[in-house]
């Protein structure tokens, strides 16, 4: 999965992309991966993340991942989440 991320501002910087999901009865926002891009004044880059199983997985006597809309977001920060989409697994699972 990636996002785009453009550097708005008049000079050259620095972003850190964040990776947050939200798992069915779990917290709003767990941390599941970060990627840092060195972008020109004006440039746009794609911040490239994989998701693997275990990110989706929570612990119940052994890790699980449970079927059910998952909540997929990315951003500058828990607090500053500027994508925001759904990952339905129980219709993914039952294809």
């Amino acid at each position: 999965m990636s996002a785009a991320v453009t550097n708005v501002a008049g000079r050259p910087g620095t972003e850190v992309a964040q990776l947050y999901v939200a798992v069915p009865g779990g917290p709003p926002a767990q941390l599941k991966g970060i990627h840092k891009l060195r972008l020109a004044s004006g440039e746009t880059a794609r911040a490239e993340f994989s998701l693997p199983r275990e990110a989706l997985a929570t612990y119940d006597d052994g890790w699980v991942v449970r079927p059910g809309r998952y909540g997929i977001m990315v951003g500058r920060s828990a607090r500053d989440l500027r994508l925001r989409a759904d990952l339905d697994l129980e219709r993914l699972l039952t294809t």
